[in-house]
């Protein structure tokens, strides 16, 4: 039993120290709006804050405000996550049942997982 408390107590502060991580990168983007962890950077993926989608066509939307999340919704983001997927797996599944693929964490924390644009588009977009 000793064993296993131990593993646990690694196991929580292993999540604690990646949400710190994703929290980090999540909150503001380095360039442009929306921040990123290093792979949805490599994956030219942005995470922005959304209040309103409004569908361009089928494959093209465009989120408002489009802004970086901050410090406090990159951590709620981050730790509600990270700590469903330690402990209660199905909630992952939800982005399945929301529209445009978006999860229970992005709906709570007014988030959205974006792809990037090319620079040209986005400042013509106006």
């Amino acid at each position: 039993m000793e064993v296993t408390s131990e593993i646990l107590t690694l196991e929580v502060m292993h999540r604690f120290v990646v949400c710190i991580f994703e929290a980090f990168f999540t909150q503001k983007g380095f360039i442009g709006e929306g921040g990123a962890t290093p792979g949805k950077a490599i994956m030219q993926l942005r995470v922005v804050t959304c209040d309103s989608i409004v569908a361009l066509d089928a494959n093209t939307v465009r989120v408002y405000p489009a802004g970086d999340l901050g410090l406090g919704w990159a951590l709620l983001r981050s730790f509600i996550k990270n700590f469903s997927y330690a402990f209660i797996f199905p909630i992952c599944c939800t982005m399945y049942f929301f529209q445009h693929n978006r999860t229970a964490y992005d709906h709570i924390c007014g988030s959205i997982v974006v792809e990037e644009y090319p620079q040209q588009f986005v400042r013509n977009r106006n």
